[in-house]
């Protein structure tokens, strides 16, 4: 069994940002899982990523469904996937 780690997941569809998530895992499978299994998972097509220990957030970001604002107040600099498009 591998070793489980915090994950970033963001969820979004055709219709734009569904919310996003901070879940442990051992993997995104996993995570997503996770997410799921607390009923936090918004659905629609999900991005992932591990959170290194020193960027992971305070504990009330933590297993529970964020808003753009929660994202935001996390990371000062996370931006959409169209915004680093755009940006590149």
């Amino acid at each position: 069994m591998g070793h489980e780690r915090w994950w970033y997941l963001s969820y979004a569809g055709d219709d734009g940002f569904h919310g996003a998530c901070i879940v442990r895992g051992q993997e995104i499978v996993t995570a997503a899982q996770e997410a799921h299994r607390l009923r936090i998972s918004p659905g629609g097509q999900v991005l992932g990523s591990e959170i290194p220990d020193e960027e992971l957030p305070e504990e009330s970001f933590r297993e529970r469904l964020l808003t753009e604002a929660d994202v935001k107040a996390c990371w000062s600099d996370a931006a959409s996937l169209a915004e680093h498009v755009a940006r590149s």
